[in-house]
């Protein structure tokens, strides 16, 4: 699949996955049983963190290249932890 560039010149593949995965997620909380008022709200929250991400990186990348590296280092550590609790919660649910 070739690069898309964004209005800026920036390659838009990254943000093309990030929808992709947000489509995946909001599939899933169509699929649970909650009230609608809820679910309205869990996706309109969802969705937040959705674009607050690809504003995230969008922003990153208008720094020059040295930078860009130690504040993507630094968001990788704390999605990685937000990972690590995402993946804790899983492992209580499968308890007993």
């Amino acid at each position: 699949m070739a690069k898309r560039k964004n209005s800026g010149g920036k390659d838009d593949s990254g943000s093309t996955s990030l929808s992709l995965a947000a489509d995946s997620v909001k599939g899933r909380i169509h699929s649970i049983s909650v009230a609608g008022e809820e679910r309205v709200t869990l996706e309109d929250n969802f969705n937040s963190i959705s674009r607050e991400t690809e504003y995230m990186l969008d922003r990153i990348g208008d720094f020059a290249k040295p930078s860009q590296k130690k504040i993507l280092i630094a968001y990788r550590e704390y999605l990685e932890k937000n990972l690590d609790n995402v993946n804790n919660r899983l492992k209580e649910l499968d308890r007993p």
